[in-house]
């Protein structure tokens, strides 16, 4: 991650743009807990090191699927902007309900994503940010829905349409 981050600040920059934002995946499971992987505490601990060292805290997201990460993460450092990651179908107050607090995002796969989700995300002080928006008609539905947010494999497609204004 580091060689990443300084090619892109350095990119930036030299070519006289702003140093970009990241948005972070923390790839984690229960299951792997003291296996593949140290427990939340300790892993996230490893997480907040390496974003600190690269001086990112303030333009960077930290993504999980799994509660517990995040919960860590809120515990330790609360200024990190934080989302939660969703692949299910349980609704907007379950994922919720499975957080003590309320996250910066809301980041569902984007087939998830309806106008009332979005309404009820506005009304909570919630951000919604998609994932994996690839095809250009998604991008187009996701872009007139207002999300705060798009993640995909073609981000020249999204800037794209961003740019013709849809």
């Amino acid at each position: 991650m580091r060689e990443v981050v300084e090619t892109c600040d350095e990119h930036a920059l030299l070519s006289g743009n702003s140093s970009p934002s990241y948005n972070l995946e923390i790839k984690s499971d229960p299951t792997w807990y003291g296996i593949f992987q140290p427990d939340p505490v300790d892993y996230v601990q490893y997480v907040i090191a390496t974003v600190d060292s690269l001086d990112i805290a303030d333009r960077c997201i930290l993504q999980c699927f799994d509660v517990a990460i995040l919960e860590a993460l809120h515990a330790d450092r609360p200024d990190l902007d934080l989302a939660l990651l969703v692949e299910n179908a349980d609704g907007l107050e379950n994922n919720l309900a499975r957080l003590s607090f309320s996250p910066d995002y809301y980041s569902p796969q984007f087939a998830l994503v309806t106008e009332a989700l979005l309404n009820d995300l506005r009304e909570r002080g919630i951000d919604l940010l998609v994932w994996t928006v690839n095809e250009k008609e998604d991008i187009k539905r996701m872009i007139s829905l207002g999300v705060d947010g798009i993640i995909s494999d073609y981000p020249n497609r999204v800037i794209k349409l961003l740019d013709e204004g849809q």
